[in-house]
């Protein structure tokens, strides 16, 4: 297969899988531990393929202090950003540093 034909069966298919879950859900309200789950296992799939895919990709590109710098700056920077600004849980709500500064 061609780079576009690839681009649009791989489109196809994230789309159909979206479109899946979105069903699943209408049809069966899934539990709080089923929903953790899923949700988990996504979380999980893409921190995977970011690591295998970009990690493997920037290696050829640079050396590996490089890489494990850019992808160091990255998570402390996300730590960062989930400290500071405030976010939502399931049931819980949390205040960021800048609730806290903010009247």
């Amino acid at each position: 297969m061609n780079g576009l034909a690839d681009v649009i069966m791989l489109s196809t298919v994230a789309g159909l899988g979206t479109a899946l879950g979105g069903l699943i859900v209408f049809v069966r309200q899934p539990g709080k531990k089923s929903l953790g789950f899923l949700m988990g296992l996504a979380a999980g799939v893409m921190i995977m393929l970011s690591f295998l895919e970009l990690m493997a990709e920037a290696l050829h590109i640079a050396d590996l202090p490089v890489v494990a710098f850019g992808f160091m700056t990255g998570a402390f920077i996300l730590f960062l950003l989930d400290f500071l600004l405030p976010h939502k849980h399931f049931s819980v709500s949390e205040k960021g540093l800048i609730d806290a500064i903010l009247p």
